[in-house]
């Protein structure tokens, strides 16, 4: 079994609350210095699905069913407007091993 660095972990983890706040940003709040920690709560499950699916697709779908179900925002957007920021995603969690 392959050792887990709690520390690169953590880092990504970092790195992707950053992608949501600046590139994501559903609610426009990226700019409020009280609101920088507004989407750290979505950040495991982000990197859960990156890590698990490998594809943007997915990741990017993950992004609009937390802006219907967890923000409660309207249902135009489609999974494909959220591809860049999956994508971006994906590339921090390249490297990162399967999940245990």
């Amino acid at each position: 079994m392959a050792d887990i660095d709690i520390d690169k972990i953590a880092e990504i983890h970092r790195q992707i609350d950053s992608v949501i706040l600046r590139d994501w940003d559903p609610i426009g709040v990226g700019d409020v210095p009280e609101a920088q920690n507004e989407y750290r709560g979505y950040v495991r499950g982000v990197y859960d699905v990156a890590v698990e699916t490998r594809s943007a697709r997915a990741v990017a779908e993950h992004l609009v069913k937390m802006e219907r179900g967890h923000m409660g925002l309207s249902g135009w957007r489609r999974w494909k407007t959220r591809l860049p920021v999956a994508q971006k995603i994906l590339d921090l969690v390249s490297d990162v091993g399967p999940l245990p």
